[in-house]
């Protein structure tokens, strides 16, 4: 190795060197004659010149202490390299815990070199190295401090050594005891190159070493030669937010604040475009691979454009991921879809007014900087999300459902903290099954005009707001509309929803989302007892048959949460009660009844047909339930009457009204599947008035014909779990056939 190559590695002055030497003579009169080093431009290494560096200060060491070995002596080798490298100019003593605290604090060391301190508490060993890595083409001298290691010793003293350097992601560098790397033995002292993860793996190690931090002695020197510090002289000019494109051959430093002062946290190649959103003088505020950071404009690099009207930063933990740009605001607060992982931020360049309603949820923020927020009409929920501002925001200062605080200067709007949560969820069999949802929430006397509701999103991504049925004390209890047989495994999302307009600025608080579907109740509540358990388990029975019938996630019946022995209809036929007779009637109408079905919608329902109603009549259908018909029919045997005279308009439980002839009567709960409700068809044509004949009809009527017509169709199962469900139900509540 040339004398003018040693100096550029070694970076040995005339003085140190004539120092080394003279010692080293004095310690033995056999070591051999070196030429002292001239002086010469900064030459940047390559991975042999660092080779030859290790090598050469490993046997200058040994020369210089008197060592024959540094085993078991890491910081004297780490601190007798320092000094022949000119790093220090005295010998700094200590052990392998002190040498990172011995340099973490200071700002340059005795030689000169800039201290860079990296605290193992910020990141982890490989992030730490990557991030040194980043900082140059070629980074030299870096100090791997160690707290303990496993041995007794080791807890005592620590270790420590010196990576000489890193290029290409290549690490260079030698300990004070033989290792083997890389499937390589390494003696003492050798030069070893390796991977940054060879390295991490080899000294991260669980139970052998434990990392304090690492010191970056950086050689500003070479950092210019590569182009580095080119930002320290720039020519003054007027900078704005926009588009930047880097023009500078070698490329601009991102810092960590705006001035050459901070630390570099990463290189900008030439013809990187960055989006600057901030401005102090001459620098401005970016993002560059996964970090934030200034950089220095005029002269390096050339405005190509303005900033796009909306910035979604998509942040895991503090580290940025990616940034995005958007048109409207609706977009970019929609990008925000993964928050349980991410947090999100959207930066405004525009003043925002609202085109729709927004909710910003938790993990959301929106920064206004000096720019205005226009709500109007529409509603901004501050679901957990916030926002950030220069300025006051008026139209959230008017909501009295949103908080503001000032801090360092900015205005920040949270939605109030409310405590509010699900107590309870049950099953409630009414015309159809659905779920009662108690909930309690706290005292909201300080919030004006607050109103509670819930808020439902069903598998189909349809919303539902219900009003409490009840509330006591806080205590709050809300019921479903009827959840229809084939969906009784599909979860239903609920929210308790906080409302206040007191104000003229609409505001929302929501709790956390519940999901709860009837497979899941009955999940919970099966085996609770015989009459309980079988109506359980012929809902749900019926519920699978209803999937398959309809072909409705039946990949998934919901009656897999039963135990696989109540799976299934079983039963007789005594299920399957007929309708009582209809009574024989007198008819004078010219249009008639024609067909009589079950119809299943959201719940079980009848529908009967009228045809003939050539001239426009106006048509309506009598119903009685069998026990007014009863009361009629006793009537008409008291008084002699025929029953024609009194099943008319007038005397009638009900009446369904529909000018094309199609009446359902939809209003049958599960217990009242097998009673009999008897029809009447009344047309009215000017002031004549006249009736068709009677018709008997109920659910388990349908049900019956189905399974006894002899023709096998997809639809008898799901009949005979109708009437198998209705039963259980009947017998559960104690419901007698037609009350």
């Amino acid at each position: 190795m040339s004398a003018n190559k040693r100096n550029n590695i070694l970076q040995i002055t005339k003085k140190r060197f004539s120092r080394i030497v003279a010692f080293a003579l004095c310690v033995c009169m056999l070591m051999p004659t070196m030429m002292l080093p001239t002086y010469a431009e900064v030459e940047i290494p390559t991975g042999a010149d660092l080779v030859d560096r290790i090598e050469y200060t490993y046997a200058w060491a040994k020369r210089y202490t008197g060592y024959s070995t540094f085993k078991n002596y890491c910081a004297h080798y780490v601190n007798t390299q320092l000094l022949l490298l000119g790093i220090n100019t005295r010998y700094v003593g200590g052990n392998g815990n002190d040498e990172y605290d011995n340099y973490k604090n200071l700002s340059y060391t005795g030689g000169g070199r800039k201290i860079h301190d990296y605290p193992a508490t910020n990141d982890t060993f490989k992030e730490t190295l990557e991030k040194i890595a980043a900082q140059g083409d070629v980074v030299t001298d870096v100090l791997v401090g160690f707290q303990w290691t496993s041995t007794t010793a080791g807890k005592k003293y620590g270790h420590s050594f010196l990576i000489h350097g890193i290029i290409d992601g290549y690490v260079y560098f030698s300990d004070s005891f033989n290792l083997t790397l890389g499937g390589k033995y390494y003696k003492e002292g050798s030069a070893i190159k390796c991977t940054i993860d060879q390295l991490v793996s080899y000294y991260g190690r669980k139970s052998a070493y434990t990392l304090e931090g690492l010191i970056w002695f950086e050689d500003e020197e070479l950092t210019a030669a590569m182009g580095g510090g080119v930002e320290d002289e720039p020519t003054p000019s007027v900078s704005t937010k926009g588009i930047y494109e880097i023009t500078y051959e070698s490329g601009m430093r991102l810092r960590s604040g705006p001035g050459t002062g901070y630390s570099s946290l990463d290189v900008m190649p030439r013809g990187t475009q960055m989006y600057v959103t901030e401005i102090k003088g001459d620098w401005g505020y970016t993002t560059y691979n996964g970090k934030s950071g200034w950089c220095c404009l005029p002269s390096y690099t050339k405005r190509i454009g303005d900033l796009p009207e909306f910035l979604v930063d998509k942040y895991e933990g503090s580290k940025l991921i990616s940034r995005v740009a958007y048109t409207s605001f609706s977009d970019a607060v929609a990008s925000a879809s993964d928050t349980e992982k991410y947090n999100y931020t959207v930066l405004a360049q525009r003043d925002v007014k609202l085109s729709s309603d927004i909710e910003l949820g938790a993990g959301i923020t929106l920064s206004l900087y000096d720019y205005s927020l226009d709500i109007g009409k529409y509603s901004l929920i501050l679901n957990g999300g916030i926002v950030r501002s220069s300025l006051p925001v008026e139209s959230l200062k008017n909501n009295g459902l949103v908080s503001e605080t000032v801090s360092g200067g900015e205005y920040i709007y949270a939605a109030h903290t409310v405590d509010m949560r699900f107590l309870s969820v049950g099953l409630l069999l009414k015309d159809n099954i659905a779920l009662k949802f108690t909930a309690q929430v706290d005292d909201l006397s300080s919030l004006k005009d607050a109103e509670v509701v819930m808020i439902a999103e069903d598998a189909a991504g349809n919303y539902s707001e219900y009003s409490p049925d009840s509330e006591n004390a806080g205590i709050y209890v809300f019921t479903t509309d009827g959840i229809p047989s084939r969906k009784m495994g599909d979860a239903l999302s609920v929210q308790i929803c906080i409302r206040s307009s007191s104000f003229g600025a609409v505001g929302e608080l929501r709790s956390n989302a519940l999901s709860y579907s009837p497979a899941d109740y009955v999940r919970a509540s099966y085996g609770s007892g015989e009459l309980f358990d079988n109506l359980l388990s012929s809902m749900l029975n019926y519920g699978s048959e209803a999937q398959e019938y309809f072909k409705y996630n039946s990949s998934f019946p919901v009656n897999s949460v039963l135990p696989e022995d109540k799976r299934g209809l079983g039963g007789d036929n005594s299920v399957l009660i007929r309708a009582n007779a209809a009574p024989i009637v007198n008819c004078n109408s010219t249009i008639h009844i024609t067909t009589a079905q079950l119809v299943l919608l959201d719940n079980v329902a009848l529908r009967l047909h009228a045809e003939g109603n050539v001239g426009g009549s106006d048509l309506s259908l009598l119903v009685w339930t069998d026990a007014d018909y009863r009361a009629l029919k006793a009537k008409a045997e008291a008084t002699g009457k025929d029953i024609s005279s009194l099943m008319v308009k007038g005397n009638e439980s009900f009446v369904l009204k529909d000018e094309e002839g199609t009446f359902t009567l939809d209003e049958i709960s599960a217990k009242k599947f097998a009673d009999t409700y008897y029809f009447r068809l009344c047309q009215t044509d000017g002031g004549k008035v006249s009736y068709d004949y009677v018709i008997s009809y109920s659910v388990t009527e349908y049900c019956a014909y189905k399974l006894s017509d002899g023709v096998e169709e997809d639809i008898d199962p799901l009949c005979r779990a109708i009437a198998l469900y209705s039963a259980a139900v009947r017998e559960y509540f104690g419901y007698k056939v037609n009350g």
